[in-house]
């Protein structure tokens, strides 16, 4: 993850927000004037042997349901954690397949009310999984027994007649393949509603649904500045992303901050400051601080305080 991807994905982003943030400052403007600055800075670090490079400290709002910076953010960090994983089980379980797979339940006026429905469906669905491995005969075995770990993130999306269409996507590590025609009558039953499922084979290798499975909970360009605002109302604090089984364990990290693990030697060190004007970044190096001064340097503020006010200038 270098931190020119970081850079490219955040200026598209904080361009294509610019209706939506108007939107938010005329109906919630603390929260329109935090994503209006958010990722106004980014400190970025090049190793100078390798060319290596990575996202260092910024100030992203951290709301990543209505804002499109935060939610490009999330999404590449999570990619990036979970393809580690996923690279380190395919050399442990090399027998395990690996499936895409969508849940859905019957659309609604009420956002709530729908993914409360959902939600409500997989806990019923993942409960009778967990029974029945218990190995008592009262409970049999579903087709999500067969499910070894996962990692499920909701997507909210509307549809043409107005009605809220929560939903799910999951990539799973299975040991045998999921019957389509049995699964979606288990997950009929766990709904009371629905029984449509997708469930499509990783033929593709493992990062096209990777990249679908864990993308924006909220689909920004199918949505009105009115709708992802009410989705954030609605979902924020609620847990969109979870995973089970020999998937858990990612820690994916703050989205300020890339891992440094690994990398060493010499480096240069940037800021890049928004131009709210120009809708770009302005680039400017860092002064080098010698070894002797930087413990005095970071605790007198210089240019550690610099990079948390843009607006001061680095000496």
């Amino acid at each position: 993850m270098n931190a020119s991807d970081v850079l490219n994905g955040i200026t598209k982003a904080k361009r294509g927000q610019v209706e939506t943030i108007r939107y938010v400052l005329e109906h919630d403007e603390q929260l329109g004037q935090k994503m209006r600055w958010c990722g106004g800075w980014l400190h970025l670090r090049e190793w100078i042997d390798t060319g290596e490079s990575r996202l260092v400290n910024a100030n992203f709002c951290k709301r990543p349901l209505v804002c499109l910076a935060c939610a490009v953010r999330r999404a590449g960090k999570l990619v990036f954690g979970y393809a580690e994983k996923l690279e380190q089980l395919e050399k442990e379980f090399p027998k395990l397949k690996r499936v895409h797979i969508t849940l859905t339940v019957k659309n609604g006026p009420d956002l709530e009310e729908r993914f409360d429905h959902v939600a409500s469906a997989w806990t019923s669905m993942t409960a009778a999984a967990r029974k029945a491995k218990s190995g008592s005969e009262r409970h049999q075995t579903i087709e999500w027994n067969k499910v070894k770990g996962s990692v499920r993130a909701y997507e909210v999306t509307r549809a043409k007649n107005g009605e809220w269409h929560p939903h799910m996507h999951v990539l799973a590590l299975v040991d045998e393949w999921i019957d389509q025609e049995k699964f979606s009558e288990e997950w009929n039953r766990f709904t009371g509603d629905s029984f449509i499922v997708g469930v499509r084979k990783c033929t593709d290798g493992i990062m096209p649904a990777l990249l679908e499975t864990v993308k924006y909970s909220a689909k920004f360009s199918d949505l009105k500045p009115a709708d992802i605002l009410h989705v954030h109302q609605t979902l924020q604090g609620k847990r969109l992303v979870d995973p089970s089984g020999i998937l858990r364990g990612v820690n994916v990290g703050d989205l300020d901050e890339d891992s440094l693990e690994g990398l060493s030697g010499p480096y240069r060190d940037y800021i890049a400051r928004w131009l709210e004007h120009e809708m770009a970044y302005s680039m400017s190096a860092i002064p080098s601080i010698p070894a002797h001064l930087r413990k005095l340097t970071h605790t007198s503020g210089t240019p550690t305080d610099a990079l948390r006010d843009p607006g001061r200038e680095l000496v």
